[in-house]
């Protein structure tokens, strides 16, 4: 399905395969939408914003996410 480039995070999550120990739960804290994230997307969505609504984001929007044991 053509989305005009834009990655929705749904599609951008499923593309990215991450092990637990990297993973951060992200919260926007504009518009509340919830998604994993690597590293470099916690990276990306500070310096750009949410993708969903382009509120700026600060790193107290992340958690890391517990490895199951």
């Amino acid at each position: 399905m053509e989305t005009g480039g834009f990655i929705y995070p749904e599609r951008a999550y499923a593309q990215v395969a991450m092990s637990a120990s990297e993973e951060f739960t992200f919260v926007c804290p504009s518009c509340g939408e919830s998604m994993a994230v690597n590293p470099a997307m916690r990276d990306a969505l500070v310096d750009n914003g949410c993708v969903v609504c382009g509120a700026s984001v600060t790193t107290d929007a992340f958690s890391p996410v517990d490895a199951p044991e």
